[in-house]
């Protein structure tokens, strides 16, 4: 497969899988796996699909797939990570969290990323540090200050939340 069909197919089942389209998403990404075995961004796309169709066990074998092939992978850990809370695995998915937080994340979206799962580990105090980080990063990603706002509102700071949800409506 030339680099320029892997894109291709890559956007495609990324792109059904972004609108919704989970059968479309499942069918595209199957086939990229089949097409790229060695790609392991494909193998973390599947896992992604398979976790929202509600298949975590399969979700969690795609993506030991693409952590095989890239073991120290942000994104796959993270996805992995995603897949053992949502299994209620929280004593596995702890220490993977812990060392993500070791990697020392430096992009935007990686602290987003880190704070997102330390909110479904149920760790709000960290979530919060993370979401801070990502708007520090990226202040004009609103996204980023809806997660900080919410994750605020959760923690019951109501003032800092509608700060940042203010901030987040410029964006």
């Amino acid at each position: 497969m030339s680099q320029s069909e892997l894109r291709a197919a890559y956007l495609q089942a990324s792109g059904n899988f972004s609108r919704g389209e989970l059968k479309e998403a499942w069918q595209a990404s199957r086939s990229l796996n089949e097409r790229a075995p060695g790609f392991s961004l494909g193998w973390e796309l599947t896992s992604r699909v398979a976790q929202a169709l509600g298949d975590h066990s399969v979700a969690i074998q795609f993506i030991d797939r693409a952590l095989a092939l890239e073991p120290e992978k942000f994104t796959h850990r993270v996805q992995k990570t995603y897949c053992l809370l949502a299994q209620h695995e929280h004593t596995e998915a702890g220490p993977m969290i812990s060392g993500l937080i070791a990697s020392k994340p430096d992009t935007a979206a990686e602290c987003d990323a880190l704070g997102n799962l330390c909110s479904a580990n149920r760790d709000i105090s960290e979530a919060l540090v993370w979401f801070e980080q990502a708007v520090i990063l990226a202040p004009k990603e609103g996204h980023h200050w809806v997660n900080l706002a919410l994750t605020r509102q959760a923690n019951g700071d109501l003032n800092g939340a509608e700060e940042a949800f203010d901030i987040a409506l410029r964006y």
